[in-house]
């Protein structure tokens, strides 16, 4: 049986374009009415007005038929990418009905991947969407496969696990890591160490979060209370990383030295002084010397850029943050540098890396934060990210 998907859409034929689809398995995901608002809806009419018998038809189907209706819209979707919204839906639909069979999961997984194109921002969205084909594959084949598949989930959710530390979702990220870790433990010790060790930082900032959170419902019931006031700034540039809240709560610190540079730390390093630069790496020093678990790299990277600007700066020379990240003598858990993005990447040889790596599981690099405003670096996904599987 072949679908037949229209490549040019006329809306509103038979439906009113204020009327929004009534089957839920046609409306546009949450992320795509968010991003292009009506026009998601109307190119979602659009495609129900003119397929909805054969779009309701496919879902009810499974394997081979909806399949056939998924590669149509996928192709229909990729003629009308000059109109993003409309794609978009397409996509959504090729997605949605490719994940219902084994026989569909390739094209589920091209249909994500064009979303990533069209939306490269959203890309835990779609990150986590080709993780739930990803894991419905890996419960679908022998189990003489799952080995050789395994490495890529792992790769994947570690992936996740790295975007929700970014975005500070310790507990998220936490559970992404956990799962990674009961695959790894399959897989090799050193994969599993490596990945032990992402797992037991996030644990331990997403308790930290935990008594942050009681500190603020405490201050929100009693905005006098000076010692949660102090223990929130502790928190904060001790093990979150975070000088910017800090510095609101500083009234309540009567520490001279976090009354002085915590204001420094909260600025752009690009607008701070040599000797600022210089009396804030050897603080962060000293925090470092005493700290444990996940703040100390934060900590030392922080000491690291600090001095690259101020050598810049002495010596008449212009640096930026990433320039200081990237000369930082820091290995993530796959051995490989930690480096800033470039425009153009080179192509990477996934097999050499994979060599070079705990048990030839390549891992993405460990995310560190950009101490100028929160931008990751080196915190990109796997090499070949929506490579498998290839049905």
């Amino acid at each position: 049986m072949k679908w037949l998907v229209p490549t040019v859409l006329l809306f509103g034929v038979g439906v009113a374009s204020s009327q929004a689809v009534t089957d839920p398995r046609l409306a546009p995901w949450p992320v795509l009415k968010r991003i292009y608002d009506d026009k998601a809806d109307k190119a979602a009419q659009g495609l129900a007005a003119q397929q909805g018998v054969a779009l309701r038809s496919a879902f009810k189907a499974r394997g081979v038929d909806a399949k056939l209706m998924a590669d149509d819209l996928m192709e229909a979707g990729l003629a009308k990418r000059s109109t993003p919204a409309v794609a978009a839906v397409h996509f959504q639909y090729a997605y949605d009905l490719g994940k219902r069979h084994p026989v569909g999961y390739g094209v589920a997984i091209r249909a994500v991947e064009q979303l990533d194109k069209l939306l490269p921002k959203e890309a835990h969205e779609w990150n986590v969407r080709l993780l739930t084909i990803l894991q419905a594959h890996y419960n679908y084949i022998s189990g003489l496969e799952k080995p050789s598949f395994r490495p890529r989930l792992i790769q994947t959710l570690v992936t996740i696990g790295h975007e929700r530390t970014i975005a500070r979702d310790h507990a998220s990220a936490a559970r992404y890591y956990s799962q990674a870790l009961r695959l790894a433990r399959q897989t090799g010790p050193k994969v599993a160490e490596a990945i032990q060790g992402l797992w037991e930082g996030a644990r331990d900032r997403a308790a930290t979060q935990l008594r942050i959170d009681a500190y603020e419902m405490r201050l929100a019931d009693n905005p006098g209370d000076t010692r949660a006031s102090a223990e929130l700034v502790q928190l904060y540039i001790v093990d979150l990383d975070d000088p910017k809240k800090a510095q609101k709560l500083l009234d309540a610190v009567t520490d001279a030295s976090y009354q002085k540079f915590v204001p420094l730390a909260a600025k752009p390093v690009k607008k701070l002084m040599a000797d600022d630069l210089k009396a804030l790496a050897d603080w962060y020093e000293s925090l470092a010397e005493t700290a444990r678990g996940p703040s100390k790299p934060a900590m030392l990277d922080r000491v690291a850029v600090y001095r690259k600007r101020h050598e810049a700066l002495v010596g008449g020379k212009s640096a930026t943050v990433d320039d200081a990240l990237a000369a930082l003598d820091v290995l993530s858990d796959t051995k490989e540098p930690i480096k800033p993005k470039k425009p153009e990447p080179k192509p990477i040889d996934v097999e050499a890396l994979a060599s070079q790596s705990p048990d030839n599981v390549y891992l993405p690099p460990v995310p560190r934060r950009n101490p100028d405003g929160d931008i990751p670096t080196g915190s990109g996904r796997a090499p070949g990210f929506f490579g498998l599987p290839t049905n």
